[in-house]
């Protein structure tokens, strides 16, 4: 029984050339060589790297941290899915994990990308953990307001 090598179809014996895409049959289909696993179907171990006060920090070190061949894996800190869900950003933060092998090359990018003076440290001209609250504190007031608000136009 003949086979088209493209299609891999199988044919009556006495057919020469493949319907499909024209290719000549060969009488047995050539075996498949076993590729190497891709990189993503290997398990990561997670390791946790640092904490990002902002979304946006936190992208910039996963992109450089991608460009340099390293798995990234960012999770919202506390409730951050839910405040980003709803109120379009997180005042939490985001922990940054990479892969235990890389460990060693993935923390000196990062020490090298958070000692430059254009991201914000611990200590600088603001507290991250200080800024943080007061933004929870006007989330809360805001919607405490929203809420009598809306109480009030429901009771009318």
């Amino acid at each position: 029984m003949p086979f088209c090598p493209n299609c891999r179809d199988e044919y009556d014996a006495g057919y020469a050339v493949c319907a499909d895409c024209g290719a000549s049959l060969v009488p047995a289909l050539p075996e498949e060589p076993e590729d190497e696993a891709p990189p993503w179907d290997s398990v990561m171990q997670p390791v946790f790297l640092t904490s990002a006060s902002t979304s946006a920090e936190s992208a910039m070190l996963s992109d450089l941290l991608k460009q340099n061949g390293i798995s990234v894996l960012v999770r919202e800190k506390e409730a951050g899915n839910y405040l980003k869900l709803y109120a379009g950003y997180s005042v939490y933060g985001e922990d940054i994990y990479v892969d235990r092998a890389d460990y060693a090359a993935a923390s000196e990018i990062a020490d090298s990308f958070l000692a430059c003076p254009f991201v914000p440290q611990k200590g600088g001209t603001y507290s991250g953990k200080r800024m943080r609250t007061l933004l929870a504190a006007g989330m809360a007031a805001f919607l405490i307001f929203l809420f009598i608000v809306m109480g009030m136009q429901l009771s009318h």
